[in-house]
């Protein structure tokens, strides 16, 4: 493994879409993340309310989806800030899924615990990069439901050519088996339940060379 990121350190978190069926265009959002932990076996990274976003300028689909389809990227970058959750990323190298825990910020509640089907991460010089699969899965704080979220994004991938049938399948069978792996081992996630971040941390900011490709 390349050199590894110290904890508190600031890196950039960027995701990339799928163009068509065989690739996966440059960053199109990144931001600041705080690192917890960076091993060979787990990753885990803080977002909270302050850190800054930048999506990239793009013509959009105008469908009824909750994300508007990119239908051409322009130049330039919006700025945004995250502002709601508290957010906890646990993946590992090679992981097709992230496993978050969201808390409201000011009382410290667990909101729900969130699965991203995204990857592989590939580690990069500012962070690290991963393709956003359009599909995501919420599950009760208790862990005693999850329900998926998106569908209708990817499906509309599907039909406009980004991905296979067979991947958007594989696709849910990755999401039905992120849920297991989460109920399974739960005490291993629940862990984190109690943690909280280093109080001399600073809010994260994004590393130079944040946009490069």
């Amino acid at each position: 493994m390349a050199d590894a990121f110290r904890p508190g350190e600031a890196i950039a978190w960027r995701s990339r879409l799928r163009i068509d069926a065989t690739r996966v265009g440059h960053p199109y959002h990144a931001i600041a993340m705080t690192v917890v932990r960076d091993t060979p076996r787990e990753l885990a990274l803080l977002r909270r309310p302050g850190h800054p976003i930048k999506r990239r300028n793009a013509e959009r689909a105008g469908t009824a989806l909750r994300h508007q389809p990119v239908t051409r990227w322009l130049d330039g970058w919006i700025d945004e800030v995250w502002s709601r959750s508290r957010v906890l990323v646990l993946t590992e190298p090679d992981a097709r899924h992230a496993i978050s825990l969201l808390w409201d910020d000011a009382s410290g509640a667990l909101d729900c615990w969130y699965i991203d089907l995204i990857g592989p991460v590939r580690r990069t010089p500012v962070g690290f990069d991963y393709p956003e699969h359009e599909l995501d899965i919420v599950v009760r704080p208790d862990l005693s439901a999850s329900s998926w979220k998106d569908e209708d994004e990817l499906e509309w991938a599907v039909a406009d050519g980004r991905y296979t049938r067979a991947e958007a399948d594989a696709l849910h069978v990755e999401g039905e088996r992120a849920v297991e792996r989460l109920f399974r081992d739960r005490v291993r996630f629940e862990r984190w339940l109690d943690w909280r971040p280093d109080p001399t941390w600073p809010v994260a900011t994004l590393p130079a060379g944040w946009d490069a490709l």
